[in-house]
């Protein structure tokens, strides 16, 4: 059984490949998903936003680019497409519940 911690890291990231996928073009500055996790309720220090981005682009879920000094570009990748659609799971992020139709 998964740790308070845990569940709730592992909540966050879901929440940041969601917001990813919610995009037009699929990325968001670091600055702005630091915004809207807080107000999702994750609000977290910048440290953990990145150390949450370290791992998700360890697995493979997201791509990080440095454009500029201090800015951080997170675009997701197919396989964090395939965690927010319940094709693949990954551990370290949670499931997705299934959206009503």
């Amino acid at each position: 059984m998964a740790s308070y911690t845990e569940t709730i890291t592992a909540d966050r990231r879901l929440v940041i490949l969601r917001l990813l996928h919610e995009q037009d073009d699929g990325a968001l500055a670091d600055s702005p998903l630091h915004s809207a996790l807080r107000l999702l309720g994750h609000g977290v220090p910048r440290d953990t936003l990145k150390a949450d981005l370290d791992f998700l682009e360890g697995e493979h879920l997201v791509l990080l680019s440095h454009p500029m000094p201090d800015f951080t570009l997170v675009e997701i990748a197919q396989r964090g497409e395939d965690v927010v659609n319940r094709v693949e799971k990954v551990a370290g992020v949670a499931v997705p519940s299934r959206r009503p139709r």
